[in-house]
């Protein structure tokens, strides 16, 4: 109970593939974010901690494990949030994902400053509210393909918020069955078709 529910099919593929124990990364998600998907320290990257509110920098010029998996013929997807740079050269549609279906920052700066109960000093004062408004970062819920412009889906509330794993799950599933069937009418057999990269 202390580590959440059994995961009997993500233990399956993991006695089933490569066992990594142990990533040196920054103790935030940012840096261990960019060092999976990069293979290299924080120092390397440049992602030291998380990227606030749109400033610049991220992972433009890296060759992520999606570009290498896109390079050797598979479709990759990111779902979910990002958080590993806003500016355009960072974004995943630009870094070797084929699809991303998410948010580009992290959920608190999308209700730090809509939500009385955790962030009362920000949604009761009209300044902070109007400054962490005006602040250039995206703050919709988007979907890209590979090469092209994000594209908002919607803007990110708590209602939204509240619903965002059941609809990601839901978008997983049904690009994992269009990418079969795709590839089922070319004759390629499933272990060819691809991956699905998920970044939670």
């Amino acid at each position: 109970m202390a580590v959440g529910a059994p995961t009997p099919n993500i233990d399956r593929l993991a006695r089933r593939g490569l066992l990594l124990t142990s990533c040196y990364s920054e103790p935030s998600c940012t840096p261990s974010r960019a060092s999976l998907l990069t293979g290299r320290l924080p120092m390397r990257h440049g992602l030291l901690r998380p990227p606030m509110y749109g400033e610049p920098g991220g992972l433009a010029g890296e060759i992520t494990l999606a570009q290498l998996l896109s390079d050797a013929g598979y479709v990759t997807q990111a779902v979910g949030k990002w958080h590993m740079g806003e500016n355009v050269e960072s974004q995943p549609q630009h870094v070797g994902f084929d699809d991303f279906y998410g948010f580009l920052s992290v959920s608190d700066m999308y209700t730090e400053w809509r939500d009385p109960y955790f962030f009362p000093e920000i949604v009761y004062s009209e300044e902070r509210t109007r400054w962490v408004q005006n602040l250039p970062f995206n703050k919709c819920f988007v979907h890209a393909t590979r090469g092209a412009e994000l594209e908002t889906v919607e803007e990110v509330t708590i209602p939204v918020l509240s619903e965002l794993d059941d609809r990601w799950a839901t978008y997983s599933l049904e690009f994992i069955r269009r990418m079969g069937a795709r590839y089922a009418r070319t004759g390629m057999s499933d272990a060819c078709w691809g991956t699905r990269l998920t970044c939670r």
